[in-house]
């Protein structure tokens, strides 16, 4: 990639590059030990991050991705309502919780449709590697 994150016209950016790099940049947040008195900024960008994420692959949406999609909406929507007199810092703890939960949504999604098989298997010999689900 050029410099000053630029891409120019020799520069090849690949679908799948551009959501690793989302991928990367939210783990990288939460990785990150913030100060109480900033864990609102973080939180606000780092729901942020996922949103723009989603917004990347909405055009690859399924049926469950557009389920999982109104739920997080639904949520969303009752923690903005001015009535919602809910303290700051449950705000801040449910603000993160919804946005975890639309991020494991988003990676369902690519696990469904292999979006970054290509980056799972990096030498490109599947048999080798074994497939353990977790859930």
């Amino acid at each position: 990639m050029a410099s000053h994150g630029f891409v120019t016209q020799g520069d090849k950016l690949e679908f799948r590059q551009i959501i690793l790099g989302f991928i990367k940049r939210i783990i990288e947040l939460t990785l990150r030990v913030v100060p109480k008195e900033y864990k609102l900024e973080f939180t606000e960008a780092y729901a942020d991050s996922i949103r723009s994420l989603s917004d990347v692959l909405l055009p690859h949406y399924d049926a469950e991705m557009y389920e999982a999609y109104a739920t997080y909406q639904k949520s969303f929507s009752n923690l903005e309502d001015p009535k919602n007199k809910t303290p700051q810092s449950i705000k801040v703890e449910f603000l993160r919780r919804t946005h975890r939960e639309l991020f494991r949504e988003l990676n369902k999604l690519m696990g469904r449709k292999d979006y970054l098989k290509a980056a799972l298997y990096s030498e490109g010999d599947e048999d080798d590697i074994g497939v353990v689900d977790i859930t």
